[in-house]
């Protein structure tokens, strides 16, 4: 959570929990009760199959939520810049000429501080924030390095419970107008017109609600497949212009490691059995990066120009 939260973003994190709890209450509402779940095995097997992942979405949302994306320290200096070059940075001209640059010392005027490669100054926390992807005020904080792979796991499981919700519901909404007759108009109760209220209310909201998150889960995989974050795609979308321009045709952005396996562990990590638990990945201290030139760590100073090997 950041520092400088606003009442704002903490009324969307309960919106959020209120939706989450008005889904649940759907389920047994309108599927478990109705259809008997406890009574047999595929009951049971779909009850612990959707807890499971619900489960896990809520910790990787309360995680997302709680966990700091990770700031910068305050003390950090480039270790291969000159003084010249240092001061150079400082200067309040070249502070927007740079953002469009990679390798480049850059200086945040608010924090007074440098920023480390892939470091952006979020407005919203008053800190400059390690390998920034964006400020999500659904979650009421900043996703960065510490809690990129766990915002990535809400999303995922998310999509995962929802679908799941709406497909069984789905199944028994057209299984009940299949059986509906005119006679079963006289016997309407009020628990049925509770139930068909409830219905409607999981289509309006469950489901453009369901749709938002897997196109902004698409949306993360898109830019994971390059190593992208999503402030980095301006940097990466006017870098590639300039290779056009320049006539060169294997442009590569420049922390792709060259395949989705490898940008896939730079968020999640090396090791199998943590990819889908909500933890911090902490194998990257948020300075040194690899890149696909040597596939070794590299801090601010590695100016190489990379090109796409195939």
């Amino acid at each position: 959570m950041c520092d400088e939260d606003s009442s704002c973003d903490r009324c969307l994190v309960f919106l959020v929990c209120l939706i989450i709890s008005f889904g649940y209450f759907s389920y047994f509402f309108l599927l478990v009760f109705p259809l008997q779940y406890y009574g047999t095995l595929s009951g049971w097997c779909n009850l612990l199959f959707l807890h499971t992942v619900f489960g896990l979405l809520l910790v990787s949302y309360y995680r997302s939520v709680t966990t700091s994306a990770g700031y910068a320290p305050k003390d950090w200096i480039p270790p291969t810049a000159t003084e010249e070059e240092l001061a150079e940075a400082k200067k309040s001209e070249n502070k927007y000429r740079k953002v469009y640059q990679i390798n480049t010392i850059k200086y945040c005027h608010r924090c007074n501080a440098f920023k480390p490669p892939r470091t952006h100054h979020c407005r919203e926390c008053k800190r400059c924030v390690l390998k920034m992807d964006h400020h999500c005020p659904w979650v009421n904080n900043c996703v960065g390095l510490k809690n990129h792979k766990i915002f990535f796991l809400f999303l995922f499981y998310a999509v995962v419970s929802l679908t799941w919700f709406l497909f069984h519901l789905t199944w028994r909404a057209v299984s009940i107008l299949r059986n509906f007759t005119e006679d079963d108009l006289e016997s309407i109760t009020t628990y049925h017109i509770i139930e068909m209220v409830l219905f409607v209310f999981n289509y309006v909201v469950i489901l453009p609600v369901t749709i938002a998150i897997f196109s902004l889960l698409v949306y993360q995989l898109t830019l994971l497949r390059q190593n992208l974050t999503s402030i980095e795609t301006y940097t990466n979308k006017r870098l590639r212009m300039e290779a056009r321009a320049q006539g060169k045709r294997n442009y590569m952005w420049h922390y792709d490691l060259g395949t989705m396996k490898n940008n896939f562990k730079e968020i999640f990590g090396k090791r199998v059995k943590d990819w889908f638990i909500p933890i911090p990945n902490t194998e990257n201290d948020g300075i040194n990066w690899r890149t696909i030139n040597d596939g070794q760590l590299s801090s601010l100073g590695d100016v190489k120009s990379h090109k796409k090997h195939r």
